[in-house]
């Protein structure tokens, strides 16, 4: 059985909320995937 997300409360996603993009901009943005943005976000990396 799948798990719901729960909301973030690093950092990275607070600051990415707060200018309005999404996992895939700011990975962009910083020159890595969405996937990477996502693992990071959810303390694994």
């Amino acid at each position: 059985m799948a798990r719901k997300a729960l909301p973030s409360s690093s950092l990275t996603a607070a600051v990415r909320t707060h200018f309005g993009l999404t996992q895939e901009e700011l990975g962009r943005f910083v020159g890595v995937s969405g996937a990477v943005v996502a693992h990071v976000e959810a303390g694994r990396r």
